[in-house]
């Protein structure tokens, strides 16, 4: 069947959403910061969780992090620059009110140890094409921020 040239095939156009509802924001007009996509795995026992989410971050060309990792880097802000970004100004506001709302519906009795992990898993999904394994990042990042 020959293609039909009258017919709009649709364009590579930066501006228009993916097909599959993935695309980074590139344009600077909306003020409002849309996070790209951040796949959380859970390591549920017996779900092969780990193996998946390092196939699914060698598949994708993106970067993985498994629970030990992002303990670890949460609590030593030294190793961050080599799993995270800097952030546009947008996305640090996203973030702080993400780690707010999350602060606000936590129970009164909730581990302060918690929250530089948190932080750490916002920003992260705040960055986007990373793979998250464990450590409530399904639960951590909104919907618009993650699949899982």
């Amino acid at each position: 069947m020959d293609r039909d040239e009258s017919v709009d095939w649709g364009t590579a156009d930066s501006t228009a959403p993916a097909f599959h509802g993935y695309a980074r924001q590139t344009s600077t007009v909306d003020a409002k910061f849309h996070p790209p996509l951040t796949v959380a795995i859970s390591r549920e026992t017996g779900s092969r969780g780990k193996p998946i989410a390092r196939r699914t971050a060698e598949l994708l060309g993106w970067q993985f992090l498994d629970q030990e990792t992002l303990q670890y880097v949460a609590h030593n802000p030294g190793f961050a620059a080599g799993v995270k970004q800097p952030l546009e100004p947008r996305a640090e506001e996203w973030v702080e009110a993400r780690y707010r709302a999350l602060q606000t519906e936590a129970p009164s009795g909730a581990n302060p140890n918690l929250w530089p992990l948190v932080r750490m898993i916002l920003e992260l999904g705040a960055q986007g094409e990373t793979v998250v394994l464990g450590r409530g990042a399904g639960y951590i990042l909104p919907s618009e921020a993650r699949l899982n």
